[in-house]
């Protein structure tokens, strides 16, 4: 029938072009964007684009941020299941909706959740000394949300109760470490040192000097997981 041969032949051509066309645009995006080294591929790249993105800063990184991801990607309804970005180019970062311990700047109406900048004293409560890692600003805000997820249960009292004891008896300490606040009193020698706490075994988590072809972006999910379990 030589309708449907030409039919089959347009169909063959029709689809030679669109591959080669999906071609032509999938390498001209990479060499375009090749900065990007954070995304795995160009298909989770485009499909960002419609789910919520959490910026964090890329390099070493430490037990706060990796919890406070965490607990944002796990167990809020507005960030569960986001995709993670870590870098430190204002150009990739400014558009994202929420950022988590980068950025220089606290704005709970922005979204934004560092806590390295001159000036940030914030604290957990009126009762704490202790200075907020981005892990206790996400928890501070997003605390009560959190629990109420992982246990399931709504209940005021309960989430209000546990609310407080999970930061005294475990962000805190976080808090803590990442600000450099010593565990004991300045005129006290502690008799030894752990270096077996949360913190410590994400920060091994971090590539060595002479660690090669070291995938960052599984090791920074694997040290989410991490603080996600304790």
């Amino acid at each position: 029938d030589p309708e449907l041969g030409d039919l089959v032949l347009s169909t063959l051509c029709m689809t030679i072009i669109v591959k080669y066309m999906q071609k032509r645009i999938y390498n001209s995006f990479f060499k375009k964007y090749k900065y990007l080294n954070t995304f795995y591929s160009f298909r989770s790249f485009c499909s960002m684009s419609n789910s919520k993105i959490i910026g964090t800063h890329s390099g070493q990184f430490h037990c706060d941020e990796a919890l406070a991801c965490y607990m944002l990607t796990h167990h809020t309804n507005t960030y569960k299941g986001s995709e993670i970005i870590r870098s430190r180019d204002p150009k990739v970062l400014e558009p994202l909706p929420i950022l988590v311990d980068v950025g220089a700047e606290f704005d709970l109406q922005r979204n934004r959740f560092d806590h390295h900048q001159k000036g940030f004293e914030e604290t957990f409560n009126n009762d704490s000394t202790i200075k907020l890692s981005s892990a206790g600003l996400i928890y501070k805000y997003f605390g009560k949300e959190i629990i109420a997820d992982i246990i399931d249960n709504n209940d005021t009292e309960i989430v209000d109760l546990l609310y407080q004891k999970i930061y005294d008896n475990f962000v805190a300490a976080i808090d803590g470490i990442d600000n450099g606040i010593s565990q004991y009193p300045s005129d006290i020698q502690p008799q030894y040192e752990s270096r077996t706490d949360l913190s410590s075994r994400v920060s091994y988590l971090n590539p060595r000097w002479n660690e090669k072809d070291i995938n960052v972006q599984e090791r920074f999910q694997e040290a989410m997981l991490m603080t996600g379990k304790e």
